[in-house]
């Protein structure tokens, strides 16, 4: 069997509180069928792991209980019994729809497939991994619900690609310097990183002590990975580009933000292509929120505890969640600004959970600083701010991006550097 291959692309490592008994992991160097399949993937159920590459899917196979393994991610049957040979998980192979059937034929007899279906057939089997109740539906799934399997040896810092999406209905609540200390937090990991402003005037490059200018109304004139490449700015470690400098500059680029070549996803698409693991967009103007949550895969709420922001908050996580499709695993909520008088953290949940039961937890509360105008301007590569929130935003950076063994880290990186898709081998 021949089948064309796809060319690797990256996707995200999701890691769910409390940890479900079915761990489901994805094997795809497909973007948009990681896409469809986790917006598809609800009820409970999430995205435990993910791997893009053959090197990578290992790790996936040995972790997890269930997974999807795309027929893209190998060339031939030896390629797909090597792959899967040492597999403690049960596999579901997604086939092409137009794969011929003789091949289809060849693939159904590898050892160690638990499940075939073509792409389009693939809802189904998954609903039963949701719903043990639907696998009258599909009798012949072969799909045992199995114990969690033991956690890896370590947790990726960021397992692939992800588009975070900084926002809040909020006005003044922090987003933009959360956005770049979340970036350069993501640098100080290990990872290849780029931060997005989409406000108006943006802030970002004021921030970094950098230029208002190339920003990304150049872009959208010729949107090619190529020129995106040349119009970030350096800020440290981490890659800026640079928003935008008035009002109406921001409504020329809204116009074609959401769908076409100059659309905020195809932005992001291009950024995976250049190396970037992670790319944060700072959500300032309430226009770009549609086409920028529709981008993203990763969601930062950021909200203040009081009554208003608990409204806010809730009204946000809606749209994310029921317009936009957003998964609830990938939807994290961060307080900001915290200081005595407002709600604590358990009113604050309480008063959104009476609106929205399935808000989630914070994953960070940080607290009210002290700003003034020197200290707002932090120069590239650092970020500004008390140690009290600084060390603060580092959890929150662990509860979006995971935590890695620093040995385990130290001794993979002397072997190989990973920089999104990219993997360059030594020795």
């Amino acid at each position: 069997m021949t089948a064309t291959v796809a060319p690797p692309a990256p996707w995200a490592t999701r890691r769910d509180s409390p940890e479900p008994l079915t761990r489901l992991g994805v094997i795809s160097p497909r973007l948009e069928f990681a896409v469809s399949l986790t917006r598809n993937v609800t009820n409970g159920l999430s995205i435990a792991m993910s791997a893009t590459t053959v090197e990578q899917a290992a790790a996936v196979l040995t972790s997890c209980t269930h997974a999807v393994v795309d027929l893209y991610i190998v060339d031939d049957v030896q390629g797909l019994t090597t792959l899967i040979q040492n597999s403690q998980a049960q596999i579901i192979l997604v086939m092409p729809d137009d794969l011929l059937e003789s091949q289809q034929a060849e693939v159904r007899q590898v050892a160690g497939v638990h499940r075939c279906v073509r792409e389009s057939e693939l809802s189904p089997v998954l609903e039963v991994l949701q719903d043990p109740a639907a696998h009258e539906a599909v009798p012949d799934a072969g799909l045992e619900l199995a114990p969690s399997a033991p956690e890896p040896a370590y947790t990726p810092a960021v397992g692939g690609w992800r588009c975070v999406a900084v926002w809040s209905l909020e006005g003044g609540i922090g987003k933009t310097r959360i956005t770049r200390a979340l970036g350069l937090d993501c640098v100080r990991r290990g990872y290849k990183a780029l931060v997005v402003g989409l406000g108006t005037p943006d802030v970002l490059p004021l921030q970094a002590g950098l230029h208002p200018e190339p920003n990304l109304l150049q872009w959208q004139r010729d949107p090619r990975a190529e020129l995106l490449a040349e119009l970030v700015q350096a800020d440290g470690d981490l890659d800026l580009l640079a928003g935008f400098l008035s009002p109406p500059a921001l409504s020329r680029f809204a116009v074609d933000a959401l769908e076409g070549e100059t659309a905020l996803s195809q932005l992001a698409m291009q950024t995976a292509h250049l190396g970037y693991a992670t790319v944060l967009l700072d959500v300032s103007a309430q226009e770009l929120a549609a086409p920028a949550l529709q981008a993203s895969n990763t969601l930062v709420l950021v909200s203040s505890a009081t009554p208003q922001g608990a409204v806010a908050a809730v009204e946000a996580f809606r749209l994310a969640r029921h317009e936009i499709g957003l998964p609830p695993a990938s939807c994290h909520l961060v307080i900001n600004r915290f200081r005595a008088g407002q709600l604590t953290p358990n009113q604050f949940m309480s008063t959104v959970r009476s609106a929205l039961r399935e808000m989630p937890d914070p994953i960070g509360v940080l607290p009210e600083h002290e700003e003034t105008g020197h200290s707002r301007r932090s120069g590239p590569g650092t970020a500004w701010g008390s140690e009290d929130w600084l060390s603060s935003l580092r959890e929150v950076g662990t509860g979006i991006f995971g935590t890695e063994d620093v040995k385990v880290s130290l001794a993979r990186t002397e072997q190989e550097t990973r920089f999104g898709p990219l993997v360059i081998k030594r020795g």
